[in-house]
């Protein structure tokens, strides 16, 4: 439960005087650098309210460790870990595809010259599902580029006197 939840989204802060909260150059929050905890005893701030303008992940960040100060203020332990998504295996390298060569890129659908002519509608349309795994294996997962040699330069030109 909460009593006030302040978004910032990389703009302005606009922190209203009734928070009760100290306030810092740029009108920016004052927080604990450690906890997030701020002046007012159980309100604790992160992001760009804090920080003002700056990274989503640095955001985030900040939202994880003041949940921890908050959850300890609660009189938890400040463990919040959790896994948010399971660990894809990586799949092993087996060798380059002989047919690389001469695999063909699939027809991407697109619109008919006459309906591109009558809006904004995109004009190429997507790969159905299964054409759009397969290219995606083949674009994102060969691992051809990394076991080519690199390409032969003719030697650089001597001067002589």
């Amino acid at each position: 439960e909460f009593d006030n939840v302040i978004a910032s989204i990389g703009q302005i802060t606009d922190i209203p005087a009734q928070l009760g909260v100290e306030l810092g150059r740029g009108n920016v929050i004052k927080a604990d650098n450690k906890t997030l905890a701020t002046s007012r005893q159980g309100v604790y701030a992160g992001g760009d309210a804090v920080t003002g303008p700056a990274s989503v992940i640095g955001a985030i960040a900040q939202g994880r460790q003041a949940a921890s100060s908050i959850d300890k203020y609660l009189g938890g332990t400040g463990i919040i870990d959790e896994v948010l998504a399971p660990v894809e295996a990586i799949e092993p390298w087996l060798g380059p595809d002989g047919d690389f060569a001469s695999k063909v890129k699939p027809h991407m659908p697109a619109l008919d010259n006459k309906e591109r002519l009558t809006g904004f509608t995109e004009v190429e349309l997507g790969y159905p599902e299964d054409v759009g795994k397969e290219e995606a294996k083949r674009c994102l997962r060969c691992e051809l580029r990394l076991n080519l040699s690199p390409p032969l330069s003719p030697p650089a030109k001597v001067k002589t006197a």
